[in-house]
């Protein structure tokens, strides 16, 4: 497999990381946007570059089944798994000695700060347990290995030489309905299973990362192509906008919505917003000139993800005025704490890897 990178998909991935930070730190209209799709984005991008042979074959049917599936889970203990547990221990000892001493800041109960409950529950996987308030961004690790999963065995099904091209078609189809049958059980019951490895949250993300699957679809890619890509920039820029604004719009009227805990408040209208906001995402990558800054940020989801917490739980411990300006919804407070975490994350990567990449999922 080609390793080659993508520049316009780690600028969307630099564009969602910003989004996954200013989601943790800010508060008001900008949480409420920046939740109802800051995950959702990985999922499709995941799935746009998943089991992918190259970029001249970048369609749906273009599904790299030379790797059987003891490679494939030896690949993903690597990228996914190595870093969500090195990086759940470092948080819960972190977590452990430094949360205590901050406690009633945080306003946490002190039983939250025992390693032995907390090592169990990273193990289980699944931060709706109470017990992963020491780096709940991890969850998203755990969850992303059982979606590549659940679609590795449905593609390795799907391209089965006596598998026709309607039975592809179908096998595809009944992955998305159970997705979608799923959030709308959570939604409408407002009942949901906690399963190890974020499972219940893994069917429900298998939508999204179907979506990214679609996306190289040859007929889609044309349509897209003719209608928007081959336009005027000023066309170009106005579908940007009109997404942005419609996005802002969504998810103010839908509220706070939280994709790690299955809550959709109004399920068609986070549907809706989600997918404006993905393919305004996706659209400003490709047309938009390319921004080396956003290009290095995709380039180092991981270590912003695993890492983004710490920088803006000192900023709430030590900075307390400026934890009062976000809880305000300071705007220009909110974004220079971004900019404070992620800076961070870079210049702490930029040490490690020179050591331990593999703490990153990546190779020497």
């Amino acid at each position: 497999m080609s390793k080659q990178r993508i520049s316009w998909i780690d600028v969307a991935k630099g564009i969602g990381m910003i989004a996954i930070v200013l989601g943790h730190g800010s508060n008001g209209v900008l949480r409420c946007v920046c939740l109802s799709f800051n995950s959702v984005i990985f999922f499709v991008l995941a799935g746009l570059t998943f089991c992918r042979k190259s970029e001249a074959e970048s369609t749906f049917v273009c599904f790299d089944d030379g790797r059987d599936f003891k490679t494939f889970l030896r690949s993903s203990f690597k990228t996914l798994a190595v870093p969500y547990l090195f990086w759940g221990l470092i948080s819960i000892f972190v977590y452990f000695f430094f949360g205590r001493l901050t406690a009633n800041k945080l306003n946490m109960d002190q039983s939250h700060f025992e390693i032995l409950p907390n090592l169990i529950f990273l193990l289980y996987g699944n931060s709706d347990t109470g017990y992963f308030e020491w780096n709940r961004p991890l969850w998203f690790l755990p969850c992303l290995l059982v979606v590549e999963l659940l679609w590795f065995l449905a593609l390795k099904i799907s391209v089965n030489r006596n598998a026709a091209g309607g039975k592809k078609w179908g096998i595809y189809v009944t992955a998305m309905l159970l997705s979608v049958s799923n959030m709308a059980f959570i939604s409408f019951s407002g009942y949901k299973f906690i399963l190890p490895f974020e499972m219940e949250t893994a069917i429900s993300m298998m939508f999204f990362f179907g979506i990214g699957l679609i996306l190289r679809d040859g007929a889609f890619l044309g349509f897209v192509k003719k209608h928007v890509l081959e336009k005027k920039k000023v066309w170009q820029y106005l579908c940007i906008l009109c997404g942005a604004g419609l996005t802002i719009a969504l998810a103010a009227a839908n509220g706070l919505t939280d994709t790690r805990s299955d809550q959709f408040v109004n399920l068609p209208i986070y549907f809706v917003n989600a997918l404006c906001a993905c393919f305004t995402v996706l659209l400003l990558a490709k047309v938009a000139p390319c921004s080396p800054i956003l290009e290095y940020m995709g380039q180092k989801t991981m270590a912003i993800l695993v890492m983004h917490k710490f920088p803006v739980m000192f900023v709430r411990v030590f900075l307390p005025q400026v934890d009062k300006k976000i809880s305000e919804g300071n705007l220009l407070y909110e974004l220079l704490v971004c900019a404070f975490a992620i800076g961070s994350c870079l210049i702490v990567e930029k040490v490690i890897s020179m050591v331990a990449p593999q703490v990153f999922g990546k190779g020497r």
